[in-house]
């Protein structure tokens, strides 16, 4: 699959979302053309709120205009240091603390990474109507598992137990919270919501998915 290919594919997914009613949806997906040029390509999939007019395209640039959000602040950040463990650099206690600080390439390696919202449809409200977003998420699992397998990622971080409830309806699966799975050339984690991220849990377990990759 290759950048104009999928930017195709996305155009119907999303013209069929405005057929269906919603005004107001990001464009998630990679935040920028130089995902598809990895050879490792990592995904998050996450659940948040936004509050946004319109339908727009959530990039590169918009991306850390949202660092105010912890969800995407921490995002980031595991991001970059996913990113330098798979590149072959060493990740430890000792060194950590001067990946979780290095703003810029923290910035500089959202370049790499691919984004999803599970929430279809912009909502202002912090308060999640879980029924609901499952609801939506039954409605509109093809597009999004079209989107998903478009994209052809490597690794597939999924954040927190309503978001892991998520993935199992589009996929069918089975994916069990804090566990992994793997389908063909994509492994499939279920994480910790990223907007309350334990370092300690993430060091362990950014080389425990390097480890699974390499």
């Amino acid at each position: 699959m290759n950048e104009i290919i999928y930017n195709g594919i996305i155009k119907d997914i999303y013209s069929r979302y405005k057929i269906m009613g919603h005004d107001n949806f990001g464009l998630y997906g990679p935040l920028s053309s130089e995902y598809w040029n990895r050879k490792v390509k990592i995904l998050i999939c996450n659940l948040e709120t936004y509050n946004q007019t319109g339908c727009f395209v959530i990039d590169y640039s918009k991306f850390k205009e949202w660092y105010k959000a912890p969800t995407c602040f921490f995002s980031a950040k595991i991001n970059y240091i996913l990113q330098k463990r798979l590149e072959g650099e060493i990740v430890n206690r000792q060194n950590l603390n001067s990946y979780i600080y290095d703003a810029s390439n923290i910035d500089a390696y959202l370049k790499y990474l691919a984004y999803l919202n599970f929430r279809v449809d912009t909502n202002h409200e912090v308060k999640q109507n879980t029924s609901q977003i499952i609801t939506s998420i039954r409605e509109h699992k093809e597009e999004i598992k079209t989107q998903i397998m478009n994209m052809n990622p490597t690794i597939i971080l999924v954040g927190g137990k309503i978001a892991k409830d998520c993935y199992n309806i589009i996929f069918d699966s089975d994916l069990r919270f804090l566990s992994n799975i793997k389908t063909d050339a994509i492994t499939v984690f279920s994480v910790p919501h990223f907007s309350r991220i334990s370092y300690d849990y993430w060091l362990q377990k950014i080389n425990e998915i390097a480890n699974e990759i390499e």
